[in-house]
């Protein structure tokens, strides 16, 4: 065995997998409530403590932490299991403070898109003998239809007005 690297024991990760919760184990006469290991006491007297860090449908993330065999005790296991509760905290808080961040982000870009169409609807449009009235109310979400009105003489006779409609989409989808 090298220095500096501790076995694993297959017998520990399995009963945490079994049980899905904290495991205590040592290969030097475990008590009860220990799982004993299936490492030799005579290549290293040792006990360990395995938790489970993140658990979904393939894999199981363990937190494996070994010990000198007088510390496989209940408290060791307890401990550990703390440890591990409180990095699943820690990691719940960041998933969240990133969620809210990109959702921030998706928002900010949002609101100046909203900002960019309500500038593009033309304002005050006066045309001999009629009336024009344009109107637009944004929705949450960015999207519609774009269109302007545009004037021109035609052969310096009479003029002509024509309306340009738009379609208003990104490249996943079109409103």
């Amino acid at each position: 065995m090298e220095i500096g690297r501790q076995p694993i024991s297959r017998t520990v990760l399995r009963e945490v997998l079994t049980r899905k919760g904290a495991v205590l184990g040592s290969n030097t006469g475990a008590e009860s409530r220990q799982v004993t290991m299936s490492v030799s006491p005579t290549e290293l007297p040792i006990a360990a403590v395995a938790c489970p860090l993140r658990v979904d449908a393939k894999t199981m993330e363990v937190l494996y932490v070994t010990f000198p065999p007088q510390c496989a005790l209940p408290e060791w296991l307890v401990l550990t299991d703390l440890a591990v509760r409180q990095f699943q905290q820690a990691e719940a808080m960041r998933q969240t403070h990133e969620r809210r961040r990109q959702e921030a982000t998706i928002q900010h870009e949002l609101d100046r898109a909203r900002a960019i169409q309500t500038r593009l609807v033309p304002k005050d449009i006066v045309l001999p003998d009629l009336d024009i009235a344009v109107a637009q109310e944004p929705c949450l979400w960015v999207g519609g239809d774009y269109a302007d009105v545009v004037a021109w003489r035609m052969g310096g006779y009479s003029w002509r007005w024509r309306t340009w409609p738009a379609r208003v989409c990104t490249r996943r989808w079109c409103a």
